[in-house]
Order: C-alpha cells, then sequence, then structure tokens
C-alpha cells in the first residue's frame, strides 16, 4: 500500500554550512559533502548519523548517501526525513527525481527548498521501504567493497611511487615530465560514434574511469588506452580529478573535455606511471601554483606542467613498480566491469520497487545471483 503525497509532507531540508579546512586535515575521518558529492573530510560532524544529501547550487546538483556521520557545506542540503521514513529509502526513492530540473532561475542554477517540497512522493510502508533498502542496498554494498578495494590499490600505489624518489626535491641531475612522458600527444579519432568522455565522468580517488559515452566526433582532447586524463580547471585540478584510460579497443581514440590534459608514458615506460605521477603530492601542488586566470576560471597549461622537475628513476625500480602497476590496474578492470553489471542490475530493479510493479520477495532472488 503507497500513500500518495509530497517530499514537503514527510522531509525536511537542512541547510549545509560554510566549512573551512576540510581539505587539508589528514588526521580527519568524518566525510564531507557538496553539490556534487564528497568533497574532503573533517573531524566533527554536522549530522551525527547516516543520510541523504542533496545538491543546492550549481549545474549538476546530486543525490548522495552517507553511511557514517557527516557535514556538509553550504552549497548542499542533507535530509531530515519523518519517523516513517528510512533515509536509505529515501535516497533511492529520490534517484528517480529531476533534481537538476528544479533551477529557481537565478545566474546560478540552484534548488529551492519549495521547489522540492512539490515533488511528488509514493511512500510505502516502513516494513516495505526496509525490504527495498535491503534488496537495492545489497547491491550498493557490493559496489561499495570493490571500491574499497580499488582504494587500497589507490593508497598502496602511491607508497610505492614515492619509493621512486620522484615526490622528492630535484637535485642536479633533475629532468623534466616532458623527457619521460607525452603532453597532449597528436591523436586522429576514427569514424562516428566516438567514446566520449566528460568532466563528470573522471574519477577523484580512484584510477580508472566508470562511465563514458559514444557520440559524433567533436572538440577536445583525444586520448587512447594507457593514456592519463588530468582536469586543468579549478576546482576540477584541486578536487584531483584524474583517471587512467583503459576501456578503448586497441587504437581506438577516444575525446574528452576541453578542460583535460592528456600525460602519457613514452615507449619503454610503464604506461601506469603517468596515473601516479599526476597523483602525486609534489606534481599536483605544481601543477595548482601555476593556475592562471580570473577567479573560479584557473587553468593549468599543458607548457606547464611539462617543465615539472623530478629527479632520474632507477631502471629495475621502474621495472618493478610497472608490472606491480599492470597487474592491479587489470584487477581494477575486472572490478569495474563487475560493479557496472551490479549499477545495471540496481537500476533496472529501483523503478520497479518503487513503483510497486516488483515486490521485494520477486526482487531478491534477482539480487541474489547478482552478488
Amino acid at each position: 500500500m503507497f500513500k500518495e503525497t509530497h517530499w514537503g509532507e514527510v522531509a525536511t531540508l537542512k541547510y549545509g554550512k560554510a566549512l573551512g579546512g576540510y581539505r587539508d586535515d589528514p588526521a580527519a575521518s568524518v566525510p564531507v559533502f557538496g553539490t556534487n558529492g564528497p568533497v574532503g573530510f573533517t573531524q566533527t560532524a554536522q549530522v551525527p548519523r547516516a543520510g541523504v544529501i542533496i545538491g543546492r547550487k550549481g549545474a549538476y546538483r546530486g543525490v548522495h548517501y552517507s553511511s557514517v556521520p557527516f557535514s556538509v557545506i553550504d552549497t548542499a542540503y542533507y535530509l531530515e526525513p519523518a519517523d516513517f521514513v528510512d533515509n536509505r529509502w529515501a535516497y533511492y526513492a529520490l534517484q528517480l527525481a529531476d533534481i537538476n530540473g528544479l533551477d529557481s532561475g537565478s545566474a546560478i542554477p540552484s534548488t529551492t527548498r519549495d521547489a522540492f517540497y512539490s515533488l511528488r512522493v509514493s511512500v510505502p510502508s516502513v516494513d516495505e521501504q526496509l525490504g527495498m533498502v535491503e534488496v537495492l542496498g545489497a547491491l550498493d554494498d557490493k559496489i561499495a567493497a570493490n571500491t574499497k578495494l580499488a582504494g587500497t590499490f589507490e593508497a598502496l600505489g602511491a607508497v610505492k611511487f614515492q619509493a621512486l624518489g620522484i615526490n622528492t626535491e630535484p637535485d642536479i641531475d633533475s629532468v623534466t615530465l616532458d623527457t619521460l612522458f607525452d603532453v597532449n600527444p597528436r591523436r586522429t579519432p576514427g569514424t562516428d560514434p566516438v567514446p566520449l568522455i566528460d568532466m563528470q565522468a573522471l574519477p577523484t580517488s580512484s584510477p580508472l574511469i566508470e562511465t563514458w559515452s559514444a557520440g559524433p566526433k567533436k572538440g577536445g582532447t583525444r586520448f587512447m588506452n594507457g593514456d592519463t586524463l588530468l582536469a586543468r580547471i579549478t576546482p576540477c585540478l584541486e578536487n584531483r580529478k584524474t583517471g587512467f584510460v583503459d576501456f578503448l579497443e586497441d587504437g581506438q581514440v577516444g575525446i574528452g573535455s576541453t578542460e583535460f590534459i592528456v600525460i602519457r608514458s613514452r615507449e619503454g615506460l610503464p604506461l601506469g606511471l603517468s596515473y601516479f605521477m599526476a597523483t602525486s603530492n609534489r606534481f599536483r601542488d605544481f601543477a595548482i601554483q601555476n593556475m592562471v586566470g580570473t577567479s573560479g576560471r584557473q587553468r593549468v597549461a599543458a607548457s606547464d606542467i611539462a617543465r615539472f622537475e623530478f629527479n632520474p628513476i632507477c631502471a629495475s625500480e621502474l621495472e618493478e613498480f610497472g608490472t606491480w602497476a599492470d597487474t592491479n590496474l587489470s584487477l581494477l578492470g575486472s572490478l569495474r566491469t563487475e560493479n557496472n553489471m551490479l549499477a545495471a542490475t540496481r537500476d533496472a530493479l529501483l523503478p520497479q520497487l518503487m513503483s510497486g510493479k516488483l515486490r521485494v520477495k520477486d526482487a531478491e532472488s534477482l539480487v541474489s545471483a547478482a552478488v
């Protein structure tokens, strides 16, 4: 039995607040959310429980879920549901809402509370909500476990890269980035449709790009398997948007945002080296310090990052690193394939469950086969 109502009758939107230092505190463990999702960590939770975050400002205003206590900056809201609405069920229900269509008409796209409250929602009993959450959550939990494994690879890779000595201050024998890496190499795309990557698709905490599309050729950066894509514009560069390309066919050329810089290891070097270079602390500090332009639209130029200096790398250590990186990047590709399958199953079940067309007990058998 579903109750037809509006979000304003079953939940309240609470404002986030201005928060400083959440990107630079190594001791912090409380996730901080903005309009596009996680943006850093802090030490004190604004919301002392799991909950839903809804984007308030910006062209893309997402709906996010935190399974642990969290904080929200002033570009987003958090949801305070009524007692008869489960938090995680609300998150799934809002996946079907057009939040980005709720535009206030101001110069900066934004969602008002009144507009959100007017959205219609069908609310089942609490037992039904919890059943839906168990089914959909099993899929998301498996995705989260795979993602956590990818994060472990990221952390271990950073340690191994540090051991190569590139993150130390260069000495008189230093070399520049463009002696070992190609920056924005020239490529010619094939026939339409071609693979396309936009800024939203670049990850911030793991190497591999999870989603892409296809369409007609257009202007933008050209990339191939083995390339690293680096966001060059604020705030994407500061947010660490960087991805390693591994999903194309052999020899296929994709097209990315004009705000990407493409970095590729030269022949004889491990392809994965370019990713760990682009995400290393000293390189990122250098790139950010060399951004120019008006406030809010600053960029780093490819010619500037090409002159980044570092110490030469021992050949045997480089070979060992390359073997490790290639093996584990392949493993991450398998995890991504599994995650995409799990997400497709979840996305197919979501509208059917939320509309009541599919009962929980019927969905359970489908999910058990997938996980």
